[in-house]
């Protein structure tokens, strides 16, 4: 009876605590499941409440209470529970952040609505360049146009740095965005 009742709490941990592959394939009422059984799962394993670790969670993830959790922010979530599982002395309130320096005048881009440090390797949501663990990542406000998408997770040159010192695939990038956001087909917003 041990035996199978260790394997039962191995299957409910293994599906608490998604792959980062499984995570990404997770989107709307499959994912806030999934987000909420990986806090009861963690808060059981460390002996805490989930309404503690929740909190915490949101903190570490840097959601603000006025901002509605998106598919991309629970995400992050998920990694973050999964990296507190890895290695449960990582579950702590989150440290401040250094901001880095934004450029200044015509190369500056609006303010990120949230920047922190990634817990698990991400692809930037601009770019595609990897962002490793530990490196700066953040994510912009929401369009006030419905009809455009938000941009998920940015490494920190897209954040700051691509109007000031472009990459050429930056100006690639800008080129698409203007030809498609100027067309009638209304192609940008997919």
């Amino acid at each position: 009876m041990n035996q199978q009742q260790a394997a039962l709490d191995l299957d409910v941990f293994e599906r608490a605590f998604p792959d980062p592959e499984q995570i990404l394939a997770l989107g709307g009422s499959a994912l806030r499941a999934a987000v909420d059984t990986g806090v009861v799962a963690f808060a059981t394993m460390v002996g805490t409440s989930a309404q503690r670790v929740h909190s915490r969670l949101v903190r570490t993830a840097r959601i603000s209470k006025t901002t509605v959790p998106d598919d991309v922010d629970r995400q992050e979530m998920l990694r973050i529970l999964r990296t507190w599982r890895l290695d449960p002395s990582t579950y702590r309130p989150p440290g401040a952040l250094r901001r880095p320096q934004r450029p200044e005048g015509i190369g500056q881009l609006p303010a990120p609505r949230v920047i922190k440090p990634a817990h698990l390797h991400v692809d930037c949501g601009l770019c595609g360049d990897a962002v490793k663990a530990g490196d700066l990542m953040g994510r912009f406000r929401q369009p006030k146009d419905p009809s455009f998408t938000a941009m998920g997770w940015l490494c920190g040159h897209c954040l700051y740095a691509r109007r000031e010192t472009p990459r050429r695939r930056d100006i690639i990038l800008r080129i698409y965005h203007h030809l498609f956001a100027g067309s009638a087909t209304g192609f940008n917003a997919y």
